[in-house]
């Protein structure tokens, strides 16, 4: 097989609030996306890999001698010379990075359907070795634009989503943002569950609007407000079920990140939301049409002690799983 020895992940963009992203060893990385990476460094014997971030200050983290996260202003293209570089993401910023390692095998996630997911719809002519795909109607749509396509199982990052044993003081757990609220479907779950009595965990940052919603409802709820990832455990492992209720993602990480902290999850069926139907189990996860959605989520409330999300993930989604896959796929392709 081809031999790589330098590898690069081009992650994000540095945000506002650059705490979020700043660690200071590996083992306080909560960015599933590099902890794939790592794996996947592992497992083909990379001799040096580095994770680059773009719009932030210089800064250099070395997690491992050999696995080091870069920040920059602008990325740069000379004097560059990796052989392996995942685009994690279609930002147009990647596109000279790649020009400048074409050479090297080319591997890319964009993720939201219609936006970031095929590269030549958005302009990039990047002859990609493979794509990542996680469902059935993305993988079809790259297969049609002539990509080599890997079917991804998504992880979570088992590190800080972990099966913690607390009281359920709560019957469900709703994990999203307030400023995502577009298509996070926080108002459709709100009114699915007036008068039925559940008592809610809101996990998330809030707004008014949403919170005067709740409130005319009816609904027995708290809100949490934003908390950082590392702390979503200690919270959401007190409700009995999970609820994902998208409505523009098309594999949302809540799903295995619940599975992952052995939360049994509801999901929504919408247009948008085609995860592998293969492993949406009845007993494990379920996904429900917006008629059902209320009584399947009553049912799940009742029996949750009898399902076992947490084995699910661990043969399913895993890290180890999903990055072995992956690597198969790799190796083949490479040759």
């Amino acid at each position: 097989m081809r031999k790589f020895s330098r590898a690069l992940l081009l992650r994000q963009e540095v945000p506002v609030d650059k705490e979020r992203i700043t660690f200071s060893s590996m083992y306080e990385i909560d960015d599933m996306w590099i902890w794939f990476f790592y794996y996947i460094h592992n497992k083909l014997n990379f001799e040096h890999s580095e994770i680059w971030m773009w719009n932030g200050e210089h800064r250099i983290t070395r997690y491992k001698e050999n696995f080091v996260e870069k920040w920059y202003g602008e990325f740069p293209t000379k004097n560059i010379d990796f052989d392996f570089v995942f685009g994690r993401g279609g930002f147009k910023e990647y596109i000279p990075v790649m020009k400048a390692c074409s050479h090297a095998f080319l591997l890319y996630y964009g993720a939201i359907f219609k936006k970031r997911l095929n590269p030549e719809a958005n302009g990039d002519a990047t002859k990609y070795d493979l794509i990542l795909a996680d469902s059935q109607r993305q993988y079809d749509e790259l297969i049609s634009s002539g990509y080599n396509v890997h079917k991804f199982l998504k992880p979570a990052c088992e590190n800080i989503f972990l099966p913690l044993k607390r009281e359920k003081k709560y019957d469900v757990v709703f994990i999203a943002n307030a400023r995502q609220k577009k298509f996070k479907g926080h108002e459709w779950f709100f009114n699915k569950t007036k008068d039925t009595g559940f008592k809610i965990l809101w996990i998330g940052n809030v707004d008014g609007d949403l919170i005067s919603l709740t409130r005319k409802l009816g609904l027995d709820i708290r809100y949490t407000g934003w908390i950082p990832r590392k702390d979503i455990s200690d919270l959401a492992c007190h409700a009995k079920v999970g609820v994902c209720c998208s409505e523009g993602d098309s594999c949302p990480r809540i799903i295995p990140e619940m599975l992952c902290m052995g939360i049994p999850i509801i999901i929504r069926e919408t247009e948008h939301l085609h995860i592998w139907n293969d492993y949406l189990r009845d007993d494990f996860c379920c996904l429900v049409n917006d008629d059902c959605f209320a009584d399947m989520l009553d049912w799940y409330i009742k029996y949750y002690e009898s399902f076992e999300p947490r084995e699910f993930y661990l043969k399913n989604f895993s890290l180890e799983i999903s990055s072995n896959r992956l690597v198969e796929d790799i190796k083949k392709i490479a040759g």
